[in-house]
């Protein structure tokens, strides 16, 4: 298998950005969680709100959603990109 020199070019490009989103969503994952930790802490609760169902909670679950959405995006690039690398020549 035979690899040519753009493939290369191309593939450190994608594992460069993939590492760049990733770490940005672990920052804003924890910047949300940071932030978090200060509000719900203080105020107490009536009766009839259940835990769980603030507006930090919501901000976690969409980051989360991101993150895995990221993943996700992560693997399918990866799959094509083996794709293209196995099936070139």
């Amino acid at each position: 298998m035979r690899m040519e020199t753009w493939m290369w070019k191309r593939m450190m490009m994608t594992m460069t950005t993939m590492m760049r989103t990733m770490t940005t969503m672990m920052l804003k994952l924890a910047m949300m969680m940071m932030m978090k930790r200060k509000t719900a802490t203080k105020r107490k609760r009536p009766a009839g709100e259940r835990r769980g169902r603030g507006r930090a909670m919501e901000r976690r679950k969409m980051t989360m959603m991101m993150l895995r959405m990221t993943m996700t995006k992560m693997t399918v690039m990866m799959m094509m990109m083996t794709n293209e690398l196995l099936y070139s020549d």
